[in-house]
């Protein structure tokens, strides 16, 4: 066992040693008798990778809740400005309040680096729906603008910028609900 400050100090000096640690926690966080666990959630399967963070369906151990767990990356935990980035967007996200913006429910720090625990959506980015169906016609298109706009419009009431509005931070569901999400380069005025 490495003691504590000998890990951190490890991934500070060394980007491929954070990489490696967190590539071998999410391989342990989903093998069968592996850790499985993060706080109270119990970690389903792996849904997504991002640039600086993994995500994973969990569910809420006493009310049965589907969530998803953001991972931060390892590679990122200790540069500079990144964890408190990451922290800030769950404290963002957390006090927003409206129906086109993913929710955040809880934070957890463990396993040497940080999780934001939100609502599991349903369906899928728009990059990856324009990307199976190609251009979508105006009216779904309109739809969608208004919602996101919506959402961007009471965030700036709030005083948060989201600065990273792109296809792949905006979910939609079947139904055509939109929820936008990742705001880790949101801005506080």
């Amino acid at each position: 066992s490495i003691p504590g400050p000998a890990i951190l100090d490890l991934i500070d000096e060394s980007p491929d040693v954070a990489s490696f640690l967190t590539e071998v926690l999410g391989e342990r966080l989903m093998e069968q008798g592996g850790i499985r666990k993060v706080g109270k959630y119990h970690l389903v399967r792996k849904i997504g990778r991002g640039g600086m963070s993994v995500v994973y369906e969990g569910k809420h151990p006493d009310l049965e809740r589907p969530v998803a767990v953001k991972m931060l990356s390892h590679a990122l935990v200790h540069r500079r400005n990144f964890a408190e980035r990451f922290r800030n967007e769950g404290k963002i996200i957390a006090n927003l309040d409206h129906p086109n913006i993913v929710n955040v429910f809880d934070m957890e720090e463990a396993y040497a680096t940080f999780f934001i625990v939100m609502e599991k959506l349903e369906g899928d980015d728009l990059s990856r729906i324009i990307e199976d169906e190609g251009a979508l016609d105006y009216g779904r298109v309109r739809g969608i603008l208004k919602q996101v706009a919506g959402a961007l419009d009471y965030a700036h009431s709030k005083g948060v910028v989201h600065r990273d509005v792109k296809p792949s931070n905006v979910a939609l569901d079947e139904r055509g609900h939109v929820k936008l999400m990742d705001f880790g380069l949101a801005k506080v005025n």
